[in-house]
């Protein structure tokens, strides 16, 4: 894994961040070679395809810890720990990974251990938990816009604010959603992908008629 494009990042990393990002790309070489947790022809692309477009969230989420250490944030479908697992291991806390595929949460609690960032892992269905809220809910590369906000609706509160990093069908899939949810959305430039935009909602409602549970 290269540094030399490090001065791309909005925010700069300290040592210890570094060095456990580089444990991770150490160990997801070694797991990849058995299970599938990303794409083999994106290795060689980690910096951009899956390092840069993490990190780049660092800008948004610090606008929620910085004055609120207790911020809590769920990875919906997080896979590989991305972007979860790599904003934690950069120093972003309090942070839930969701992931149902038991071989890739293996995946995860191995890193967490070996890089020791504390994480809380729910190895479930998104679907399946229950009892908890977040402060901030990402997903990436998960499902279109509309399917994101029936699965992150129950378990976000009134002033919950969600990050979606999207690619170039982000406008088609912000109108899709108006069917069914009414929210407020800034866009912001993908520092990863030319024809990206990042998702930042908050005040997200289900539109009268469209029954969401919880």
């Amino acid at each position: 894994m290269s540094e030399s494009n490090l001065s791309s990042l909005p925010q700069r990393l300290d040592l210890q961040s570094l060095e456990r990002l580089k444990i991770y790309y150490d160990l997801l070489l070694k797991w990849q070679k058995t299970v599938n947790l990303v794409g083999p022809r994106t290795l060689d692309q980690f910096w951009d395809r899956h390092l840069l477009d993490s990190l780049q969230l660092l800008t948004l989420i610090r606008k929620f810890t910085t004055d609120n250490p207790q911020t809590t944030i769920a990875d919906l479908g997080t896979g590989a720990g991305i972007p979860g697992l790599l904003l934690a291991l950069a120093g972003v806390e309090n942070m839930t990974l969701v992931e149902s595929d038991i071989r890739k949460s293996g995946f995860l609690r191995e890193v967490a251990r070996v890089t020791e960032v504390k994480i809380t892992l729910e190895n479930n269905r998104i679907e399946k938990i229950v009892g908890k809220d977040f402060d901030v809910i990402l997903a990436r590369a998960l499902a279109p816009l509309p399917k994101l906000f029936d699965l992150a609706h129950p378990i976000s509160k009134e002033d919950t604010t969600f990050i979606f990093p999207k690619g170039i069908k982000a406008e088609e899939e912000i109108n899709d959603s108006k069917t069914g949810w009414q929210f407020s959305c800034l866009r912001h430039k993908s520092l990863s992908d030319d024809s990206g935009l990042i998702l930042e909602i908050s005040n997200l409602k289900p539109q009268q008629g469209n029954s969401v549970n919880g």
